[in-house]
């Protein structure tokens, strides 16, 4: 998250795909970050995709339904 803020993205999304990729429990928090990060510049398509990857019952998930309601 403080990558995300201080713009220092790439670095960021590294670290984000490698706990989605992982058995973290936090794999899904990470989806939502790395959305965060693709919104923050605008990528609304790439944003669109992490957030899908959000399943039902996650903590995240109902911020992310209505994310892509807005995009």
């Amino acid at each position: 998250q403080t990558l995300i803020e201080t713009n220092q993205l790439t670095k960021a999304r590294e670290v984000l795909q490698n706990v989605y990729k992982g058995e973290s429990a936090f794999k899904y928090d990470a989806a939502y970050a790395m959305a965060m990060s693709y919104l923050k510049v605008n990528q609304k398509a790439e944003c669109k995709l992490w957030l899908q990857k959000i399943p039902v019952g996650t903590t995240n998930y109902e911020k992310a339904i209505g994310l892509i309601g807005e995009l």
